[in-house]
């Protein structure tokens, strides 16, 4: 028996082999960090979030001389951004992330190129593995939002608006003749809270930021409410996920929620909770 659990002890421990060969990362783990090229870089150290992707390819034949293998997908101001790594000859320690959403501290780079200047992203350090990325590359912040306003023209059926100016506004408010742009913005911003209890914003910076109507349709019963429950942002598409909330009552109006978030000229996905398919409203100019 002592000589069976001596055998046992020997012997290797394969389930411990067969993690590290399959290739789990250990963070934070240095790219860049330690290199003097890097470091006397004056550009500062930035953090960004998003999809490790490969990069894609232009077409042309053979492999330029200062190719990168990787980007990163990401969003900043609301929208997508994509930026090409360059990792000199350490391409295989970003290699077992690729299709995950990651944490990085680098610095972005401008230099001169053959085609002219390039953007390239020096990661120093890779500091958090946030799981398998799928499709999506961010969520987007909500700044304020309110179930208090209500389109002048409601229906049965649910009904997704994208505003992103003041005359769109004033129409979808019912509001007409000189002034009315103004007077729409004013009641609405009046309305938004930029947290539960933390009512009224100044204004809405048109050029930065859009709403994003979401109505419920008259219900049979009242005290239903509209729950938007994600934002998710892709490259070619933003994806509004949202659900409907019912209570026992009186026929009410149609529940609403309104979200100010940043703004985004791509296609806009609404999805409601239990339906397939969902509703799209069209990115700007098609």
């Amino acid at each position: 028996m002592c000589l069976i659990l001596f055998t046992l002890m020997l012997q290797p421990d394969t389930g411990a082999a067969a993690s590290k060969s399959a290739g789990v990362v250990e963070l934070p783990r240095t790219i860049l960090a330690d290199q003097p090229w890097y470091q006397q870089a004056p550009e500062p150290e930035i953090e960004f979030e998003g999809k490790l992707d490969y990069q894609p390819g232009d077409g042309r034949i053979g492999i330029p001389p200062r190719y990168g293998v990787f980007r990163i997908i990401g969003v900043e101001e609301g929208k997508p951004i994509s930026r090409r790594i360059y990792t000199e000859d350490r391409d295989h320690l970003l290699a077992p992330l690729v299709g995950r959403r990651v944490r990085m501290v680098g610095k972005v780079v401008s230099r001169d190129s053959e085609s002219g200047k390039s953007v390239e992203f020096w990661p120093g350090r890779v500091i958090a593995d946030l799981g398998v990325a799928g499709e999506a590359i961010g969520e987007i912040k909500v700044f304020a939002r309110t179930s208090r306003w209500l389109p002048a023209k409601r229906g049965v059926q649910p009904q997704m608006l994208v505003i992103r100016d003041a005359a769109t506004l004033a129409q979808v408010s019912g509001m007409a003749g000189g002034g009315a742009e103004a007077a729409a913005e004013k009641a609405l911003c009046q309305l938004l809270e930029t947290k539960p209890g933390v009512g009224g914003i100044s204004s809405i910076d048109w050029k930065k930021q859009m709403l994003l109507v979401i109505s419920g349709g008259v219900q049979p019963m009242g005290g239903a409410r509209v729950e938007v429950t994600r934002l998710t942002l892709q490259e070619k598409g933003l994806d509004v996920y949202w659900k409907l909330m019912t209570q026992p009552g009186g026929v009410g109006l149609p529940p609403t929620e309104t979200l100010l978030v940043p703004r985004f000229e791509g296609e806009i996905r609404f999805f409601r909770e239990g339906v397939k398919e969902p509703i799209v409203v069209p990115a700007v100019g098609k």
